[in-house]
């Protein structure tokens, strides 16, 4: 009987073992599904300081948080990721987006972020949905941006909508359309 125990306490031991082995070695899972946005540009939800192990985040140069500090008490700080961007030399940009309406400062600087990214560019914020709203928009005001129809696909192949963003979108695009360097 006793034998027995030991025998059993020694293949759970090692099963115990072979398990802990597999949980260090592998490389993390992301918190949250990468999806791909447009071109060379990516969105999920709220990044992990964990995540930049994972073998999905390798290929990244770029990394843009759309999510406001403080809005969860899970969630890195922008200097945090920062930190961590710098630490594995990666570009990093901070574009805070309250929930409601997105406001133009914020599209402004994320068109910036945008125009001076380098390689694969993931955008985070708490679910992705801002960071493929605000993107949408920023999107509609690059010089060479996609129509109306493209942006709002942009969107759906995101698993988000931007529907309700039209009548801001149409605007954006007829403005770009009007610059003087928009014009030949």
């Amino acid at each position: 009987m006793k034998q027995g125990r030991i025998l059993l306490i020694s293949i759970l031991a090692g099963f115990g073992i072979v398990l802990a082995d597999l949980y260090i070695t592998r490389p993390p899972t992301p918190s949250s599904e990468i999806k791909p946005l447009y071109d060379r540009f990516y969105v999920s939800g709220q990044v992990q300081l964990s995540d930049f192990r994972s073998t999905q985040f390798r290929h990244f140069q770029t990394v843009i948080d759309l999510r406001p500090d403080g809005e969860a008490a899970n969630q890195p700080s922008s200097s945090q990721v920062a930190a961590e961007c710098r630490s594995r030399e990666l570009r990093f940009f901070y574009v805070p987006v309250p929930h409601g309406k997105i406001p133009d400062s914020a599209v402004h600087a994320l068109k910036s972020a945008i125009e001076n990214s380098q390689g694969e560019t993931l955008l985070y914020c708490r679910s992705g949905k801002r960071a493929v709203r605000t993107f949408c928009l920023a999107q509609a005001s690059l010089p060479g941006g996609g129509s109306l129809v493209d942006i709002l696909k942009i969107a759906t192949d995101a698993g988000q909508s931007a529907e309700d963003l039209t009548p801001d979108i149409k605007e954006r695009i007829a403005h770009r359309l009007q610059r003087p360097e928009n014009k030949k």
